[in-house]
């Protein structure tokens, strides 16, 4: 993870605003260094094996279900099982108001990050040649690149996935130079980024939090935020969240807005329409919190799906929202995964309409195109997931593509997709040579997973969805049918 000494301080003293019980014995001696360094390392082996052991390394009988860092987040929800969104802001508040104190002593911090490690002895099977040695620095879930980016100066910014949003104005530098650019986004989980493509000058963008990964530290958000100056400061954009108390305490009810108790996984702004943002929602693994356990969405959290504003994000409605799964208070662990999450969002623009594209978790890849529906605009499915897109079959499979328009030629130009999609086994990369047809049309259209190549790269993902394009199979593979 990608984090500044600093904000560990703050982050950690906001924690005990919000922790409302210790288990631990005041008579109790302080742990050395050394031994925080073992019970960190026994926590995450613990978390990810699902292993059950209490403080004293006996098993635990009263409901611990990850080992020591499922009890550091009981600790925060107590007397509740999940840690909500007004709970993380009201330890942001807390941090930002011990930040504003006067220091006791004038102590200097120098940064360490975020260049990262070498990789070569933490990571089996680099995916560079040896000459060329790998960076592991932690999950980065966002990129965005400025429309200003030249060779001489190019803006990018990312996001970590606990590290908050850096930039850089020399991305494109032997060595780049980052700068944190966080500055009132109260989460270090981020899930997107996206620039205005009506601002020229690149000054404006916006940043989703929470991260939609599904690992066992994919914290929720707290809301969509803009920037209208680079990246110096942040606003929430109001329609995003509610920013209050819990909405509801039913787990099947869904009252919450938009994305609270949720992550934001895609950002698209219309390029002919400033005010017309569409945002994805996902299910975030387990509430806002900082610590590697207590896998639980809050009930009543709002329902994921593709989400529209016309009124530069004032308000959002619902415009994509699929069958998924209900928090169940009664289970471990909420009994709620991926499913109907939308984890990406692309604008295609070749003449009046703006086509919207969106894919979504365990179903696939959906459009919006009047013009090519023959005036229905209503969204089709296009592409079917590993699970064949039906609720039955969910696999946990996530489907990423990106548009590639051709841009010489007579009119019309085709459309090309790449459609990255995974499952349980390893991932497939397909393309579609021109996707300017009706939905039904695309049944017949077949898809070939691009052959192995020296000459390719890796793209960012989550679990078995980054995948090495090298290794990818030669095969052809028929299209599966599309949805009525």
């Amino acid at each position: 993870r990608i984090f500044t000494a600093g904000a560990l301080v703050f982050a950690a003293a906001a924690m005990a605003f919000v922790a409302a019980k210790t288990s631990t014995s005041a008579s109790r001696a302080k742990p050395s260094l050394s031994d925080l360094r073992v019970l960190h390392r026994r926590d995450a082996f613990e978390t990810s094996q699902g292993l059950n052991r209490s403080r004293s390394g006996e098993p635990e009988s009263s409901g611990i279900h990850n080992g020591r860092a499922q009890e550091h987040y009981d600790n925060r929800a107590y007397p509740r099982k999940w840690i909500d969104a007004a709970q993380q802001i009201a330890a942001a508040n807390a941090a930002n108001a011990i930040a504003a104190l006067s220091p006791a002593l004038a102590t200097a911090w120098t940064e360490v990050g975020p260049s990262g490690v070498p990789a070569d002895a933490l990571v089996a099977g680099e995916s560079t040649a040896a000459t060329a040695g790998t960076i592991y620095s932690g999950r980065t879930t966002a990129i965005a690149v400025s429309p200003t980016c030249t060779a001489s100066s190019c803006t990018v910014f990312i996001g970590a996935a606990g590290g908050g949003v850096w930039k850089t104005t020399n991305a494109l530098a032997a060595t780049p130079t980052w700068t944190p650019s966080s500055n009132g986004i109260p989460s270090n989980a981020i899930g997107s980024i996206a620039f205005d493509p009506n601002d020229a000058s690149g000054n404006t963008l916006y940043v989703g939090t929470g991260e939609p990964n599904g690992s066992s530290d994919s914290e929720a958000g707290v809301g969509l935020y803009k920037s209208t100056n680079g990246g110096s400061s942040w606003s929430l954009v109001a329609g995003s969240t509610a920013n209050t108390a819990p909405c509801a305490s039913n787990a099947a009810s869904f009252t919450c807005p938009v994305a609270t108790g949720r992550s934001i996984g895609a950002i698209a702004v219309d390029p002919a329409n400033a005010s017309h943002i569409l945002i994805g929602t996902d299910v975030a693994r387990h509430g806002s919190s900082s610590v590697n356990g207590g896998r639980f969405t809050p009930p009543g959290s709002a329902l994921i799906g593709l989400y529209e504003s016309s009124d530069g994000g004032a308000t959002f409605s619902p415009t994509v929202i699929l069958t998924q799964d209900a928090v169940n208070p009664a289970t471990p662990n909420g009994g709620d995964f991926f499913r109907g999450g939308c984890s990406d969002i692309e604008l295609y623009r070749p003449g009046a309409e703006t086509q919207v594209y969106a894919a979504f978790f365990d179903y696939g890849v959906f459009r919006r195109s009047a013009t090519l529906e023959s005036g229905d605009s209503t969204f089709k499915q296009i592409f079917k997931s590993a699970g064949n897109g039906a609720v039955a079959n969910s696999l946990a499979s996530r489907t990423e593509f990106s548009l590639a328009p051709i841009t010489t030629g007579p009119n019309p130009r085709p459309l090309r997709i790449y459609v990255g999609d995974a499952g349980s086994g390893p991932a497939d990369f397909y393309t579609v040579a021109n996707a300017n047809v009706a939905a039904a049309t695309l049944v017949s259209v077949r898809r070939t997973a691009i052959p192995a190549s020296p000459h390719t790269t890796t793209a960012r993902g989550s679990a078995r969805t980054t995948c090495r394009c090298s290794r990818l199979p030669a095969r052809q593979t028929s299209s599966t049918s599309v949805a009525p």
